[in-house]
């Protein structure tokens, strides 16, 4: 009895994923990656597999004893990018390990004062009671007086990861969809930086290095750039971005899906509006979040 439910369940969930390759071959779909650790410490990460019709478990890996380095993670995505079917694969979403996060400690500048403030930080918690009882003495002086240059240094810091951190949590939202925001995103991490930095090429220089190395590997794609163009909460805004790469990419997408027969005429259809860019971009403000 057992073995017959067993096997009656094993069809059913054939048919289920088989419906859901159909789904994958006509609308595409999202690999994505989830790491946590279980009951006995071990490192596991899921990866699924979601369309339209529905989210598929592929399997879990135990990554315990492996490096979760670039390579490694990329060798794991491409064995399910192979099962799936790379034409069907649309883009991958991943969690916040630190193999993905933006590795602004890489600049020296950075590092060394990470270092000074954990050093700091360090001798606050290690000696409290010591601390507490020299404060009481006559003639107490502050042992670790961080100066000036180094709270300046922290605030600078704080300027440059601020505009990175909002734009990880659009990636990383559960709110809504961000394919249409990541681009725009990017654009204004970047310039928000170069502003904290009054614009100085030779200072700003080694953090855009670092954003757009990792945007290069692992976000950019011709769809974002195209979503960004077609989300009205920018292309009817008066401070919309008209990159080449912007229209370039929707032209590429309209030619590859064959969405349209003549694509330059609908670029101008979607560019026509932008005349009354006034009263739409009120109206999309207003259902619109950035």
């Amino acid at each position: 009895m057992m073995v017959n439910l067993l096997e009656e369940c094993k069809k059913e969930l054939d048919f289920l994923i088989n419906s859901y390759q159909s789904n994958w071959r006509d609308n595409g779909c999202t690999i994505m990656a989830n790491g946590w650790t279980d009951q006995r410490q071990r490192t596991l990460i899921n990866f699924l597999v979601y369309c339209p019709a529905g989210l598929v478990f592929v399997k879990f890996v135990d990554a315990s004893d492996v490096v979760k380095d670039a390579d490694t993670l990329f060798r794991m995505f491409s064995e399910v990018v192979e099962w799936v079917g790379p034409s069907n694969v649309v883009h991958m979403v991943i969690d916040n390990a630190a193999a993905y996060k933006l590795d602004i400690c890489s600049v020296s500048h950075v590092s060394s004062l990470a270092s000074r403030a954990s050093h700091v930080t360090k001798f606050v918690y290690n000696h409290g009671v010591i601390l507490s009882w020299l404060r009481k003495s006559d003639g107490w002086k502050e042992i670790v007086r961080p100066d000036r240059k180094f709270w300046d240094e922290c605030l600078m810091i704080v300027k440059v990861v601020t505009p990175i951190v909002k734009f990880l949590r659009i990636i990383d939202s559960d709110e809504k969809l961000s394919l249409g925001y990541i681009y725009e995103g990017i654009l204004r991490t970047r310039l928000a930086i170069q502003e904290t930095f009054m614009n100085k090429k030779d200072l700003y220089q080694p953090y855009i290095k670092i954003i757009d190395d990792r945007w290069d590997k692992h976000l950019r794609r011709n769809l974002q750039a195209a979503a960004y163009f077609l989300n009205p909460a920018f292309l009817y805004a008066d401070n919309f971005v008209d990159t080449t790469e912007a229209t370039t990419s929707l032209l590429d997408l309209l030619d590859t899906e064959s969405i349209c027969s003549d694509s330059f005429q609908a670029m101008k259809e979607v560019r026509a509006p932008r005349e009354f860019r006034p009263t739409i971009s009120i109206n999309c403000r207003k259902n619109t979040s950035t």
